[in-house]
């Protein structure tokens, strides 16, 4: 035969181990051997994700999942979800099926899970399986989904108005648990937006457990008296100022003119002049709008208060605050 000569080399087997391989072949020709080693990669391929994650009833749960090329491996994988243990729940993966896979190269997907509203507390095993579309090599994992229990603060009363001084009528507070139960103590308390001095009450007053069905707390807000306002004078405080300066320096001039009537005048004057620099003193503290509220003096005020509430061992979330509206007449 003539040279050079080509040969095709087979490796045959049922079953082969992911790994790289050196392979030795030998050629022989009468007395002259050859040997030659080439490299066998059996590719494989990685499944790695979070062991475990967390949600609360009616909320989603997001995790990444990586797909790791291992010995050269290359190709297509199907990934699938199964929720099953969790009645109801629905699991996506992203991007969707068939994954194509470069050797060396690495992705990673995104797993979402919906959780239902009426989901117990509890761990549920969320199972990931991805295969090879040629049918191997194929991988599988499993997540524990952790079901907090949860609650949520509604207001049945979005505002109520009261005079400066009294307390208003009731706010109807719902505290709703998320799924099946929340058996844990929830405690309520005015966070922001009260009026100076105001102070909020609710009915009951001791921490309250929602169980298996909402619990409603009764909260009224005990405002301050109002104070006296002189918005004329308050407005056109530079004068007062200004008057108040010039005061003494007027008296001391009707005082130092020569003669008994003079004098006679200086004292009626003098207690006259001391009663009126007493009032613009008083007036120069003048306060017309309480901070806090929006409104014009004279005028009802607004504030937006909101009401918390909290529970040992829960994360805050944007369900369990609500804003009520208070206007003070």
């Amino acid at each position: 035969s003539s040279y050079p000569a080509e040969a095709e080399l087979t490796l045959s087997g049922t079953t082969f181990a992911a790994g790289s391989y050196t392979v030795s072949v030998t050629g022989t020709a009468a007395s002259r051997v050859q040997t030659e080693e080439v490299i066998l990669n059996v590719g494989d391929y990685s499944l790695s994700a979070a062991p475990s994650l967390r949600a609360v009833p009616g909320s989603r749960a997001s995790g990444t999942v990586t797909i790791v090329s291992a010995y050269a491996y290359s190709g297509k994988i199907n990934v699938t979800c199964d929720a099953s243990a969790l009645r109801a729940a629905m699991c996506t993966i992203t991007p969707t099926d068939p994954i194509t896979m470069s050797s060396g190269g690495a992705l990673d997907l995104t797993v979402a899970i919906n959780v239902p509203n009426d989901a117990s507390p509890g761990t549920y095993n969320i199972t990931l399986s991805s295969q090879d579309i040629e049918g191997s090599p194929g991988h599988s994992i499993t997540i524990a989904l952790i079901i907090a229990a949860d609650f949520v603060l509604t207001s049945a009363t979005p505002s109520q108005t009261v005079i400066a001084g009294q307390t208003t009528g009731a706010y109807n507070l719902t505290i709703q648990p998320m799924g099946s139960s929340f058996d844990a103590p929830v405690s309520l308390a005015c966070t922001a937006g009260l009026p100076s001095g105001a102070s909020c009450n609710f009915s009951p007053a001791t921490p309250v457990t929602p169980g298996t069905s909402a619990v409603n707390v009764v909260m009224s807000i005990a405002t301050p008296a109002s104070r006296v306002v002189l918005p004329a004078l308050a407005a056109h405080r530079w004068i007062l100022y200004a008057t108040w300066l010039c005061l003494p320096l007027a008296v001391s001039l009707v005082a130092i003119r020569p003669g008994k009537a003079s004098r006679a005048r200086s004292l009626y004057v003098m207690p006259f002049a001391i009663a009126l620099i007493s009032l613009f003193a008083s007036c120069s503290g003048v306060s017309t709008t309480d901070p806090g509220g929006t409104g014009h003096p004279n005028n009802p005020v607004s504030y937006h208060v909101t009401v918390t509430a909290s529970s040992p061992g829960v994360p805050d979330a944007p369900g369990h605050s609500a804003v009520v509206a208070l206007v003070v007449n």
